[in-house]
């Protein structure tokens, strides 16, 4: 029916939410509260409110529904909460400013993307310890990994470039360049192309995820944002935050 059917006070300035894959519980990350507000989507009221890091911006679940990892950019810090004891069990630390997460459970690894420190950690998911520290370009802010787990890419927000990651070797390969400032980058569902919306530049560029080469690029309105892609991959949408479209 799509209309509004409660609203939910959590803590201060909510930002990322995330769903757990085997029950009915809502993660959000309050960034003014260093705090997780955890939603019982069935009841809508919070179940419970876990202590975390400072400025929680980003939430991903393990496949299993057994943890959850916080990345805290305030306090350099990713939390792994137990999500049965909703409790937070460690607290690993990491460089400035981590802001994204992405999980290859094949590879047992957690990246993160540490904003502050213009590089991308890897932590080992089996002992839940970061390993080491990769560098990025300037900035990187959005995480994306390919459906075989063969290829890490970064949109470095601070400049104008995509850091791609092997992530067996851990190794950086040539980093592609895009317009100014991308800031967010989408996968076709084959994983064969990856959007990259550049904000400062009203433009989207296409990767070639093989070959980690341009295909192409096109104009869209002012600071492209966000964007989503549909289940058949034939469409994309961006949100234009600059010109309301």
């Amino acid at each position: 029916s799509f209309k509004n059917v409660k609203t939910i006070a959590v803590g201060k300035s909510p930002g990322r939410l995330a769903a757990s894959p085997i029950d009915d519980l809502v993660f959000a990350a309050n960034l003014g509260a260093a705090s997780i507000s955890v939603i019982d989507a069935n009841t809508h009221l919070v179940k419970k409110t876990i202590p975390v890091g400072k400025s929680p911006a980003d939430i991903v679940f393990s496949s299993d529904g057994r943890f959850a990892f916080v990345a805290c950019y305030g306090s350099n810090t990713i939390a792994v909460i137990d999500c049965e004891a909703l409790l937070v069990v460690k607290s690993i630390k990491t460089l400035a400013g981590p802001v994204a997460l992405k999980l290859s459970e094949p590879r047992k690894q957690l990246w993160v993307a540490q904003q502050a420190a213009n590089s991308v950690a890897v932590v080992n998911l089996e002992t839940q310890t970061l390993e080491e520290s990769i560098p990025t370009g300037i900035g990187p802010l959005f995480l994306e990994i390919l459906p075989d787990q063969s290829k890490l890419f970064v949109a470095n927000t601070g400049d104008q470039s995509v850091t791609v990651i092997d992530t067996q070797a851990r190794k950086t390969l040539e980093p592609i360049v895009t317009g100014r400032s991308p800031m967010q980058l989408v996968m076709k569902p084959d994983g064969g192309e990856i959007y990259a919306n550049n904000f400062d530049a009203g433009s989207v560029v296409v990767i070639n995820t093989a070959a980690c080469v341009l295909n192409g690029s096109f104009s869209v309105g002012r600071n492209p944002i966000r964007g989503v892609i549909s289940r058949d991959g034939q469409g994309l949408y961006i949100a234009n935050y600059g010109s309301n479209t």
